[in-house]
């Protein structure tokens, strides 16, 4: 029987219930199976609830015959004859006013009077026509739809709440009926902050550690209400938090050459550690192999034909020493797990050679750009593996007593090649080293900006090179398995871990990942029987006892979250609030303190400055952005990030930046943000236009984001916000919403 020739809906037909559809995967199926003996695999499995048409298609391996694809592809078409489509945008800003549009399909073989009902939610109110007043009850509209046709219906809703919140919409015709549940990201206000430490604990039987984290948020006049998030974490390896966020260890982009190594490296080293310590799992090591390969290859895209990479490969004017060499050593690490071709290691090495000096040192070439500032200030960092680099460190290492950041890096290559100066450049650097409250830690004297407008709460970041320093000294430590050396040094690096396992740029990340994994397969092996931590919290009326931590699920995160507007943990906010963690049992545990919240002001640098104006025209916006650099050293590889204000999209002609006397390195565009990639940003203003159109009729539109900053130092950066100046009620925005 066809879809038309089904028996008509009787008003006198008892109405019918839809089951709710809620199931709408972008893909479907993607499974590797083993065929039965004559070729043939029987996979039942159940339809999404989208309406629409699936296209499968496959492939085969066999040892005897190899490869076999399929010829053409299975296709089925998901219908039925009443259903109802909703239109709604990706995310919003609590505040915004948008309209939702339920459209209604009929080919049920007549015209259908239908009752279309958006249901009532804490989350959000709607538009009531009758008074046109905001409501949290089940708005109701009725429509005829022609048979074979679609019609639509408007409701006007303005989120409350924060979070993923639901929507549900149903709609009836007598024996027809649909429903559908969907899901629409409601962001805060403001740009998003955060701050965060961790503890390193470790007791033995009869024993029990006790401290006190610290929470604070920022004054009224500048904390969004309801934004906070705070989260405690527990687990038995300090490897942990990385492993169960391996492709999310920075909130950064990652569209150069450098930053794309942070999907290759990390991997190597954990599954080093967990091999050498006998944790590791089919299902990380497939993960962690996928991810090392696509690394891997995307890396080759970045390298020049020369032999020499660069952040933007031949696109830019010369190949780096500093990044050439990086590659080198993640290369050459990766291929005890996948295969390298041993022939572009090659390419890059005489590349390298061809650059020494008569001294030992190695230059960039005259046309490199400075990516990471101070690994490239002195040419002596670069090298680690040449006998003549080495005699040369050997002799001039002197010339750097008071420079943690070159010690640190000269160390760490004595180290790797041997040489009895070692002594020497660790006593050196202990001279250098704070010591204070059991950890150990060094601070480059460098000139720091200073930004106005960030409100700074009570744990704070290192910076960059301060967290490379201490993560090169614990590699030398950790290699020579001296603990008592080691253990200070890593109880500092851990508080600096930011909530995903990573520290705060790629270079930082890699190298604190490896110093890590160095101590952990140092002490692998050597944890006891078992620690229980309990966190409490509002004077004892919140308290959350984690499982206990023991061998078996030590590499497992167990983690509380709570909206401050819960009141799970505070009445925030306050002037400071402490949260009690007690700690006992035998062995050791991390834990991690995360509060993420968000400011409704931009922040303004000494050094960086920003400028954001924007223009009309119809359903056009044009914003334009100067900025400029004026200190004193050189900015290095500086990223420009836009959010694109709801309801609004790049315009799609392939113009949508006008460039006024620059060039860009790179630029990504997404649905909701651009990123632009800088060699550098100098006291010339860089000027650019970025053009977008209107395509939803959003009401009480929120300023959007711009962020410039350095990407080796995060914390110098410069936010401001923009928004469009066209303000319209929902009454004009949607005058189909009450017609």
């Amino acid at each position: 029987m066809g879809l038309n020739s089904r028996p008509p809906a009787s008003p006198s037909s008892p109405a019918v219930t839809s089951a709710v559809r809620q199931d709408f995967p972008e893909t479907w199926i993607w499974s590797d199976v083993i065929a039965n003996s004559d070729g043939s695999y029987h996979l039942k499995v159940k339809v999404p609830d989208t309406i629409t048409s699936w296209v499968a298609s496959g492939f085969s391996v066999n040892q005897e015959v190899g490869l076999g694809l399929t010829e053409s592809s299975a296709k089925i078409t998901v219908i039925k004859p009443f259903f109802i489509s909703l239109n709604l945008p990706y995310s919003i800003v609590r505040g915004e006013e948008f309209a939702l549009q339920v459209t209604v399909f009929n080919y049920f073989g007549q015209d259908l009077e239908t009752e279309i009902k958006l249901l009532a939610s804490t989350y959000f109110k709607i538009i009531k026509c009758d008074n046109k007043q905001l409501q949290s009850t089940d708005v109701i509209k009725n429509i005829q739809v022609a048979n074979n046709d679609g019609k639509s219906v408007y409701f006007w809703v303005v989120a409350t709440a924060l979070g993923q919140i639901p929507i549900e919409v149903s709609a009836h015709a007598g024996l027809a009926a649909d429903a559908m549940k969907a899901t629409l990201l409601v962001k805060p206000e403001g740009q998003t902050q955060s701050y965060g430490t961790s503890q390193f604990i470790q007791i033995s039987p009869g024993k029990s550690f006790e401290t006190d984290f610290q929470v604070a948020l920022p004054s009224n006049d500048t904390y969004v209400a309801g934004s906070a998030v705070i989260e405690f974490s527990v687990v038995g390896d300090i490897i942990g938090s990385a492993l169960n966020n391996i492709d999310n260890l920075l909130k950064m982009p990652y569209g150069c050459g450098e930053q794309n190594l942070l999907h290759l490296v990390p991997d190597v080293f954990l599954l080093e550690y967990l091999t050498k310590s006998g944790q590791l799992t089919n299902e990380f090591d497939q993960k962690a192999k996928e991810f090392i390969i696509a690394g891997y290859q995307r890396e080759l895209t970045f390298q020049r034909t020369d032999g020499s990479f660069s952040a933007f490969g031949n696109s830019d004017k010369a190949g780096s020493v500093w990044l050439s060499s990086f590659v080198i050593k993640c290369f050459h690490q990766a291929k005890e797990y996948i295969p390298v071709e041993d022939s572009k290691i090659a390419a890059t090495m005489e590349w390298i050679i061809g650059l020494q000096g008569t001294d030992g040192t190695f230059a960039e070439p005259p046309e490199g750009k400075v990516i990471h500032t101070d690994m490239q200030k002195n040419p002596t960092r670069l090298a680690n593996s040449i006998n003549n680099a080495n005699k040369y460190l050997e002799n001039n290492f002197h010339s750097y007593s008071n420079d943690p950041y070159a010690l640190a890096i000269i160390s760490y290559a004595l180290h790797k090649s041997g040489s009895l100066k070692l002594t020497d450049t660790l006593a050196l650097l202990d001279k250098l080293a704070i010591n204070k409250d059991g950890v150990t830690y060094w601070k480059k004297d460098v000139i720091e900006s200073t930004s106005e407008g960030i409100w700074r709460g009570p744990y704070s970041q290192a910076k960059s090179y301060n967290i490379e320093i201490a993560s090169y000294v614990l590699m030398v430590y950790a290699e020579k398995k001296d603990i008592s050396k080691s253990l200070p040094i890593l109880k500092w690096l851990i508080k600096q871990r930011n909530a995903f396992g990573g520290f705060s740029s790629t270079q930082d990340t890699v190298l604190g990942l490896e110093a890590l994994a160095s101590f952990a397969t140092l002490v692998s092996g050597s944890g006891g029987t078992g620690i229980t931590v309990t966190v409490s919290a509002n004077s004892g009326s919140y308290v959350n006892t984690f499982d206990s931590i023991t061998k078996e699920n030590a590499l497992f995160v167990q983690s509380v979250q709570a909206r401050q507007h819960f009141h799970l943990f505070f009445n925030l906010p306050q002037t400071i609030n402490s949260v009690k963690v007690i700690a006992t049992g035998d062995g050791a545990a991390l834990v991690q303190l995360n509060v993420r919240y968000n400011v409704n002001n931009a922040n303004k640098n000494q050094f960086l400055l920003l400028d954001l104006s924007t223009t009309t025209l119809n359903k056009t916006l044009n914003l334009t952005l100067t900025a400029s650099w004026n200190g004193s050293e050189v900015t290095g590889m500086v990223v420009v990030e836009i959010n694109i204000l709801t309801g609004y999209s790049l315009l799609d002609d392939g113009n949508f930046i006008q460039q006024i006397g620059s060039t860009f390195k790179k630029v990504e565009k997404s649905s909701n943000k651009v990123v632009i990639y800088l060699d550098e940003l100098n006291a010339k203003p860089l000027k650019f236009t970025v053009g977008m159109v209107e395509e939803l009729k959003i009401a009480n539109v929120k300023p959007a984001l711009v962020k410039v900053y350095r990407y080796y130092e995060p914390g110098t950066q410069a936010t401001g916000f923009y928004s469009t100046s066209s303000g319209q009620t929902w009454e004009v925005a949607c005058p189909q919403c009450c017609p």
